[in-house]
């Protein structure tokens, strides 16, 4: 997860437009109130909440993998909408480039 948000403020530093779409296991970077030290690992939140500061307006998550994950709305950080599987596709076709991490 670090990786992929450190390259999207790189890109977005050099006036890049970028939109975040968390999809599988990266809905659980948008849970709320993380603690990630008993799993000696950095939370990645503080990130995720300094997007717009670098112009990412945009953050999406598949609602389909939320619930899969047992994961609701109020769950989740509030500056990322859900989309369902339809809004996801039409989304993503809209970008000249898409990068997975």
């Amino acid at each position: 997860a670090k990786e992929g948000l450190d390259f999207a403020l790189s890109c977005a530093a050099f006036d890049q437009k970028i939109d975040v779409l968390f999809t599988q296991d990266g809905v659980y970077q948008l849970i709320k109130n993380q603690s990630t030290e008993s799993i000696h690992c950095k939370n990645h939140s503080s990130t995720i909440d300094a997007l717009s500061l670098y112009g990412i307006e945009n953050c999406f998550y598949q609602e389909a993998c939320a619930n899969k994950r047992n994961l609701e709305e109020q769950d989740l950080k509030a500056d990322c909408q859900a989309l369902n599987q339809a809004e996801s596709s039409k989304l993503l076709q809209n970008y000249d480039f898409i990068f997975n991490y």
